[in-house]
C-alpha cells in the first residue's frame, strides 16, 4: 500500500497574512518530513488568481522540493494543462525528470475554474479537447527523438526536446476529472 500527502496551498489569509517566502520554504520541508516518515508520494497542485493560492505552475515547487529529497515520488496533482503550451511543458517536465533522478508522476485535468480561464484566455467549453491533445502531444514530445504536431490547437514542425526525460518512455501520466471532459 502506498502513502501520499498534498501540498496544497502556503497557509495564509487576510486576517493572518504571511510571507510567502517563508511558506515556500516550508513545502521543502514538509515534504522533507513526509519521506522522513515513509509516504511513497507528494503531490502538488495548480491553481490561479486566489488570494491564498501559491503553486500557480506545480513543477517549480517540485523543483524545490527535489533538491531536499531523495526517495519521495513528486507528482503534479492535477496540473492544468489546458491553460498552457505543452510543448513548454514537455521541455520542463523533460529538465525536472531529470532532477529527481526520474522520481516525477504526472497528473492532468481539465480545470474547472472559470476565473483561470478567463484569466488565461483558452475558452473553458473546449477544455476537454485541450487537455486530451495536450496530453498525446505531450506523449509523442517526451518519447520521440523528433516530431511533428498538426491538431486542432496546436501545431509544431520537427521539434525536439533536449534533455529527454530520464525515465522511458517518459514519466507516468494520470488523468483526473470529476465530470465529463466535452
Amino acid at each position: 500500500m502506498d502513502f501520499w500527502t498534498s501540498i496544497g496551498r502556503i497557509a495564509r489569509n487576510r486576517l493572518a497574512p504571511r510571507s510567502l517566502a517563508k511558506g515556500y520554504s516550508e513545502i521543502a520541508e514538509s515534504a522533507r518530513r513526509a519521506e522522513e516518515l515513509g509516504y511513497n508520494a507528494l503531490t502538488v497542485p495548480e491553481r490561479h488568481f486566489q488570494y491564498n493560492g501559491a503553486t500557480s505552475y506545480p513543477l517549480v515547487p517540485l523543483a524545490a522540493v527535489a533538491c531536499h529529497t531523495r526517495r519521495i515520488r513528486l507528482t503534479t496533482g492535477s496540473f492544468l494543462l489546458p491553460l498552457h503550451d505543452p510543448l513548454r511543458v514537455a521541455q520542463d517536465i523533460a529538465v525536472l525528470d531529470n532532477l529527481t533522478g526520474g522520481r516525477l508522476m504526472l497528473g492532468f485535468g481539465p480545470g474547472y475554474r472559470p476565473i483561470e480561464f478567463a484569466g488565461f484566455g483558452p475558452p473553458k467549453r473546449t477544455r476537454g479537447a485541450r487537455l486530451m491533445e495536450a496530453v498525446e502531444l505531450l506523449r509523442r514530445a517526451l518519447s520521440e527523438d523528433e516530431f511533428s504536431w498538426r491538431g486542432k490547437f496546436f501545431r509544431y514542425e520537427r521539434v525536439r526536446i533536449r534533455p529527454r526525460p530520464l525515465q522511458r518512455p517518459h514519466p507516468p501520466i494520470w488523468l483526473a476529472a470529476g465530470t465529463s471532459l466535452y
